[in-house]
């Protein structure tokens, strides 16, 4: 009989007696030679859990490639869960294997698919495989956990900047030095250049670095950053702070990419449709640079007026200090008719609510409730105070001679310039810049 034969291992098993790749291929070899069988090929899963789709396990996919071509008439395997632990990835494999007139056996346990008390055992022994595999996976999940909120390392692999160190005893997530100094770098050129594009041609020349801009942006995206990991608000050293970390997260938002990659236009992603609230698309005429909607293309929008940056930037240039200052005295009105309160005071609050939990003075539920309400208030106070401090540095920027500064700045820093102050640009119906919306 000519069979094929298939071993396979997940990570978590290699280690184990009786389950490593050789141990099975070794009794499949054994088992063929006394029983006179011809071995085709041998096909190998090593590090693939049986849980996973076969599609998604590389030797699987070339064994089912395989059948039309090599005609095995059976697959041997030591037991069922090294063939699958998934019932549903199971049946597909199956009716792949019905339509190619093939068998299978596992020399280690006897099934017989051919009647329905058969075909139930096999059902039965593989709920019993997906339920360990479960298990293992919840139980493998909680052991992760509980290490993370120890502020313990389940893996070796780290972000850049970060790295795993022994610290009393036990394994630290720690600033790594050989890296710091470019995360650094990094997130003090994208605040001031607020485009991945310049930032990775940037980084990529000084530390000689080939990587795409999805890469850094995936690091300016890692809350890590500012200490969090997986629900742990404290599980290593921050590089900068949550409010800090809020706001790189806004300029990625707004790092808007422009359809026309040769052009650096000034006001994408801050203009939006008077009529359909859409953010206007840059163009180009061969002349000027103006600003459209994106669903006059498909009649979706019934906007007919074209923005021209060169209105808007005049506009800008001559208004900006009248609309900022106005703006600031109603923010300065609206935050000075709260009472100023210390955000200490509450985080005192929290330190006591902790002491009235563990001593049972109340339940989970309310100790849940109570402990959100207070770090939502503690955060609103340390947004009022952040905000505070954009608007001091605003108005440091808009100095008196700012527009000859201005003036001196490339295409891609004035850009940066105005996404640094402000997050909308206001348009009237005809297309005539009316107010802005700054960032607070």
């Amino acid at each position: 009989m000519n069979v094929i034969l298939y071993v396979r291992v997940s990570t978590e098993e290699q280690s184990r007696s009786g389950l490593s790749l050789e141990t099975q291929e070794k009794a499949l070899k054994e088992y063929c030679e006394r029983n006179n069988h011809t071995i085709i090929d041998i096909y190998r899963d090593a590090g693939f859990s049986a849980r996973k789709p076969y599609n998604k396990r590389p030797e699987m996919m070339r064994l089912i490639s395989d059948l039309k071509e090599r005609k095995p008439q059976k697959i041997l395997f030591t037991k069922l869960d090294r063939w699958f632990r998934n019932i549903k990835e199971y049946y597909k494999v199956q009716e792949i294997l019905d339509a190619h007139d093939v068998a299978w056996s596992a020399i280690w346990e006897n099934y017989n698919t051919d009647t329905a008390s058969g075909r139930l055992h096999v059902n039965i022994m593989l709920s019993v495989a997906q339920d360990e595999s479960d298990r293992t996976s919840e139980r493998i999940k909680s052991i992760h956990h509980a290490a993370i909120m120890r502020g313990q390392p389940i893996s070796g692999i780290q972000p850049i900047g970060f790295k795993v160190d022994v610290i009393d005893g036990k394994k630290r997530v720690v600033h790594d030095p050989e890296q710091s100094a470019m995360l650094i770098e990094l997130i003090e050129q994208f605040e001031l250049h607020q485009s991945l594009h310049v930032v990775t041609r940037y980084i990529n020349t000084k530390y000689n670095r080939a990587s795409a801009p999805a890469n850094y942006k995936k690091i300016l995206t890692n809350p890590m950053l500012y200490g969090k990991y997986k629900g742990n608000d404290n599980y290593t050293e921050p590089y900068i702070t949550k409010e800090r970390f809020d706001d790189l997260q806004q300029i990625i938002q707004r790092n808007i990419r422009v359809s026309d990659k040769r052009r650096t236009y000034l006001f994408s992603g801050l203009i939006r449709c008077p009529v359909c609230d859409c953010a206007l698309g840059g163009c180009y005429d061969g002349a000027r640079m103006y600003y459209r909607c994106r669903k006059r293309y498909n009649a979706t929008c019934q906007s007919k007026h074209n923005v021209s940056e060169l209105r808007v930037e005049r506009y800008l240039l001559d208004n900006i200090r009248d609309l900022f200052d106005g703006y600031l005295l109603r923010w300065t009105v609206k935050h000075n008719r709260r009472k100023k309160e210390d955000p200490e005071r509450y985080k005192k609050q929290l330190e006591r609510l902790n002491d009235v939990y563990i001593d049972g003075n109340i339940t989970k539920e309310q100790y849940r409730q109570r402990t959100k309400a207070l770090k939502d208030k503690i955060a609103e106070l340390n947004r009022s105070d952040h905000g505070s401090l954009q608007l001091s540095k605003l108005k440091n920027l808009l100095t008196s001679d700012f527009e000859r500064d201005y003036n001196l700045l490339n295409r891609e820093h004035k850009r940066s310039f105005w996404r640094q102050i402000i997050k909308q640009i206001v348009v009237d119906l005809d297309g005539h810049p009316v107010d802005v919306i700054f960032l607070d």
